[in-house]
């Protein structure tokens, strides 16, 4: 199973593409919660004294809260020309798509075939442990976080 599969919270974190310095928390996952919104960050150097000695540590100074999108900040971390697999780039959709709740396997599909190949698709899925299951005649996609009794409500 995939680590993020099996944690109920996961966080994404990525340099601003924009800002030198500037860092972003982005909640990638939250069963037990609502997602919340990206925080921004940087480190700086404070000086502490340790054994007589003055040296320098790293502090996260917290900034605002950010309306930045786990999607734009996956779509290049390093602002660079360095592109982001599209297995990456798969996981981060299926992970987005399925962290509320099941999903029908018909619209997981038609969705991920737009940006994506079946290949991929069936990679990631068989990576992140992705659940099919039947219900009332209809195929769904689960996270494998959701229990049997949580996917019998659907």
């Amino acid at each position: 199973m995939a680590i993020v599969g099996a944690v109920r919270s996961a966080w994404f974190f990525a340099e601003s593409k924009d800002i030198e310095g500037l860092r972003f928390m982005v909640p990638l996952k939250a069963n037990l919660s609502e997602g919340g919104s990206a925080l921004s960050y940087t480190t700086v150097g404070e000086p502490v004294t340790i054994k007589g000695e003055e040296v320098t540590i790293g502090r996260i100074s917290w900034g605002e809260g950010s309306s930045i999108t786990l999607q734009e900040l996956a779509s290049n971390t390093d602002g660079s020309t360095k592109k982001i697999s599209k297995a990456e780039q798969c996981l981060t959709w299926m992970l987005s798509a399925l962290e509320n709740g099941p999903r029908p396997a018909a619209e997981m599909e038609a969705d991920g075939l737009s940006k994506f190949g079946e290949t991929t698709i069936k990679k990631v899925k068989k990576q992140m442990n992705v659940k099919s299951y039947q219900k009332e005649g209809k195929h769904w996609w689960a996270l494998p976080t959701y229990s049997k009794e949580s996917t019998d409500d659907k």
